[in-house]
């Protein structure tokens, strides 16, 4: 979040030494939390199958809402690394999404349960 804040500021002002300042401040609150022993032990848990995290990552990916910086973003790397982030292992990715486009019943069952659940929390 902060790095996302500190390009829109750089952006809107040209003054190169105050986005350097501000480059700076965020470098050093982002080390600041990523050395927080509290975050040393933070564990990140999916509690669904790897089918439906999948299913979401090509979802997301399709729409065009998760980008790279630096080069044209490679689904099966992205894929490797949300999986790093919950510790899960799939031996062949490209096999695991075809076999969810073979589904014989509905392709997009958890990205409906999570639009109903969305609208649950919204209605609440």
């Amino acid at each position: 979040m902060l790095l996302i804040l500190e390009k829109r500021i750089a952006y809107v002002d040209k003054d190169r030494t105050y986005s350097n300042d501000i480059q700076d401040s965020s470098n050093s609150v982002l080390n600041e939390l990523n050395s927080s022993p509290q975050n040393n032990n933070l564990e990140f848990i999916w509690n669904s199958d790897n089918a439906n995290l999948l299913e979401l990552m090509v979802a997301l990916i399709h729409m065009g809402v998760i980008s790279t910086t630096k080069t044209k973003l490679n689904r099966k790397k992205l894929i490797t690394r949300v999986l790093e982030i919950f510790d899960l292992r799939i031996a062949d990715i490209d096999s695991s999404i075809s076999n969810i486009k073979q589904r014989k019943a509905s392709t997009s069952d958890f990205i409906l349960k999570l639009n109903d659940s969305f609208e649950e929390w919204m209605n609440k």
